[in-house]
């Protein structure tokens, strides 16, 4: 009884899997006329227009915010620092 609950419950599970496995085979959905490539290319434009109003608030945004975005980006510089230094030292 608990192995044909266990089973009926991985089936789905594993059959969803099998059609990812081949989504990824296949490199997955593509547009087949022009009309469908340019309403995939609208919803990634309104999806990062969304993405953006979201980052970019009305007003000034909180200190922690700036701070928080500082700290990424001084992380950032000292990341593409120490790389560039390793490599001039590869020569």
């Amino acid at each position: 009884m608990i192995l044909e609950t266990i089973i009926g419950a991985l089936v789905p599970v594993g059959v969803e899997g099998i059609k990812q496995l081949i989504g990824r085979f296949n490199g997955g959905v593509r547009p087949t006329t022009i009309a469908e490539q340019i309403q995939l290319d609208n919803s990634e434009i309104a999806r990062l227009e969304a993405l953006a109003k979201l980052d970019n608030p009305y007003g000034q945004p909180s200190q922690w915010v700036i701070d928080l975005r500082a700290s990424k980006y001084r992380d950032w510089e000292t990341d593409r620092k120490s790389t560039r230094l390793n490599s001039s030292h590869r020569l």
